[in-house]
């Protein structure tokens, strides 16, 4: 489905682990820090490059991601979108809340999917969101010592709590110190492939850009909604 799909695959190895935060006083100071050090983000904008491996080739790309809380003032609801832009080719993706855009401007064609209203659709906003009651209904979380490429920071791994159709076997995240801001994403998608993505540049800000959280597409682009083709986009 996406570019980007390293996030949501599935990993064949399943590590003996049990965590909750309800008996696990560390993790609940981990779960209070990690929710409070995202407070004041608004929208956070960063680069990243992102490496896939898998038995035949190693794949890599760069872009730009970028995490915003949105909200609908009328109803009092607190949303989330994520978009990733890649450099070559320029293609973008947006989850906007649980609906996700996939645009490529060389084909002129946006296309639209709905997702699955379960806890799992958490890990989409791995590292950025601060749900982490919904995370933990659906991942179990450990705390492990951080890499050495992240002095001073944290180390989480999510492993998912035995689901036939996990969207990954396990992801760590490599957080920063201070902000808990994420440094590296590692994803094992499954038993011969894993995807890493290394951050960079994070720029947070308290007010919403809408330019660099939307995405614009060229006039005639074609619109595929759920895999029917519903028209053109138009003038503006």
């Amino acid at each position: 489905m996406f570019k980007f799909c390293s996030i949501v695959s599935v990993f064949g190895l399943v590590l003996p682990f049990t965590a909750a935060a309800q008996s696990d006083p560390e993790l609940e100071s981990f779960f209070e820090r990690f929710s409070s050090s995202r407070g004041g983000i608004v929208q956070l904008e960063a680069r990243f490059v992102q490496t896939t491996e898998t038995p035949d080739e190693t794949l890599e790309s760069t872009g730009t991601i970028v995490y915003a809380r949105t909200s609908d003032d009328s109803e009092g609801i607190e949303g989330k979108r994520l978009v990733f832009r890649y450099d070559d080719p320029p293609l973008e993706y947006m989850i906007d809340g649980l609906t996700a855009y996939e645009y490529d401007p060389e084909l002129q064609q946006i296309q639209i999917f709905e997702l699955e209203d379960r806890p799992e659709a958490e890990a989409f906003y791995l590292g950025f969101g601060s749900d982490t009651e919904r995370l933990t209904e659906a991942y179990a979380v450990r705390l492990q010592p951080p890499a050495e490429s992240n002095p001073g920071g944290m180390a989480v791994a999510l492993i998912p709590k035995g689901s036939d159709d996990a969207l990954f076997e396990m992801v760590v995240l490599q957080l920063r110190a201070g902000d808990l801001l994420p440094v590296q994403i590692h994803i094992l998608n499954d038993a011969e492939s894993e995807t890493v993505y290394d951050v960079t540049d994070a720029r947070v800000s308290q007010e919403l850009d809408a330019t660099a959280t939307t995405i614009v597409v060229s006039e005639g682009t074609a619109i595929v909604d759920q895999d029917e083709y519903v028209g053109t986009a138009p003038t503006g």
